[in-house]
């Protein structure tokens, strides 16, 4: 009984010893051990911070102790009371003065929002030579060096680990490679090829098949780079591509039709001998037969509508992928497909307006279906603009413009020009 009164009595003054224990509270003798009973733990850090067991606690004087440098008191006293220097400044020394607390009152604020460094620039700082060889084999056409070059980056390790593609926009500079590959030269008729040629479309569309699989859209991390970034930008390869072979074909197109000139009249006879060779040109053009006159129109005018029809079919099979996809969230509220989506409709209004009609009802028809997939385009520039997305001058033309379509009809393709487009991030 007596020994559980005395550990109560010795209890109640240590604890009384260190409520007494505040900010303005006397220091403790040297000679005590421990006397605010400190867990072994603390006292190392104590040790360690230079203190003693009877020191007070930094936290005591410094409120943001440790997360705050160390401020002496009376060294702010001192600097409250220092009195503004008499001497007149010139206007010179006070605009460098001002400059000079502008940067530092910058370099503060950047701390103090916590401005964010470029994502993973230290993985980016190694391969930046790497990365710019490759941009300057691109630029010389060189795409066998710039593909043994990209392989040595997707081999390469940093921090221990393997380079993400995902990242600093390399999987990019891979389609880059393979949409230039064979690019700037002759083709085997003859044919100048284009920066982009049609061949590369299967393994371009393979190698963004591979990243939809490999890195799929995550609800926890939505910011990472996955299929969300990988299918607008295969989609609008697409789109370009059938645009180019579209124009490729109709130049090529013209070109022919400048030898069909002259076959009508090496063919055909007009059944007077050799009086003809006394006409000049204008009686012989006046008596030549109107389907020698107008043949080669009438040919050019089928070819082009046959370059439509195969472009069209083209794109409404991508259409109709663009359609599966925008039905699954988180696709449906992309606006970067959805702004495609509407440019895709747009093309196909163009594509239904056919190059030469017989009677005014084929033409009345083409505009009605023309004006449906206008109808498509505003829904989808509406949706865009909903989730965030930025409109350009003539979608903003396009979504005030009225019902009815009272102007003329416009040639075909005319409503899918290069236009600038920058989404909000």
């Amino acid at each position: 009984m007596d020994q559980t009164r005395t550990s109560r009595k010795r209890s109640a003054s240590a604890m009384s010893m260190s409520d007494s224990h505040g900010p303005n509270a006397m220091p403790l003798p040297r000679d005590s051990i421990n006397p605010l009973s400190h867990t072994p733990s603390v006292l190392h850090q104590l040790r360690l911070a230079g203190l003693n067991e009877t020191d007070q606690p930094p936290s005591k004087t410094q409120s943001k102790f440790p997360h705050q440098s160390w401020q002496d008191p009376a060294a702010t006293i001192r600097r409250r009371g220092v009195a503004a220097p008499t001497k007149p400044l010139d206007s010179d020394s006070d605009e460098g003065l001002e400059e000079n607390l502008d940067g530092d009152s910058r370099r503060r604020s950047r701390k103090k929002d916590g401005e964010k460094k470029p994502k993973y620039a230290s993985e980016r700082a190694p391969f930046r030579p790497l990365v710019r060889s490759i941009y300057g084999f691109l630029d010389n056409g060189d795409t066998s060096n710039a593909k043994r070059a990209f392989a040595i980056l997707l081999r390469s390790h940093v921090h221990g680990k393997q380079v993400d593609i995902r990242r600093n926009n390399y999987w990019a500079l891979g389609a880059e490679i393979l949409m230039r590959e064979g690019g700037g030269g002759s083709a085997a008729d003859g044919r100048e090829r284009g920066a982009y040629p049609a061949e590369n479309i299967p393994r371009v569309r393979e190698y963004f098949q591979d990243l939809i699989q490999r890195y799929p859209y995550n609800f926890k991390f939505r910011r990472a780079v996955s299929a969300i970034d990988f299918w607008p930008a295969q989609l609008s390869y697409e789109v370009f591509q059938i645009h180019n072979q579209q124009a490729s074909s109709l130049r090529r197109l013209e070109h022919e039709a400048e030898d069909w000139a002259d076959e009508p009249w090496q063919e055909s006879s007009l059944g007077g001998g050799n009086d003809s060779l006394l006409m000049d040109d204008n009686q012989l053009m006046a008596d030549a037969p109107v389907w020698q006159t107008d043949s080669r129109d009438r040919r050019l005018r089928q070819g082009r509508d046959l370059v439509r029809q195969r472009t069209l079919g083209t794109l409404r099979e991508l259409a109709t992928r663009m359609d599966e996809l925008l039905e699954d969230r988180p696709f449906s509220m992309d606006r970067e497909l959805l702004r495609l989506r509407g440019m895709v409709s747009l093309y196909i209004g163009d594509l239904l307006i056919p190059a030469h009609v017989e009677t005014n009802g084929q033409m009345v028809e083409a505009r009605v279906r023309r004006e449906k997939e206008r109808n498509n385009a505003r829904s989808s520039f509406r949706k865009m603009m909903e989730h965030g997305g930025r409109p350009d001058t003539f979608v903003q033309d396009l979504l005030a413009s009225s019902e009815d379509d009272n102007e003329p009809v416009l040639p075909v393709f005319s409503s899918l020009p290069i236009r600038e487009y920058q989404a909000e991030d």
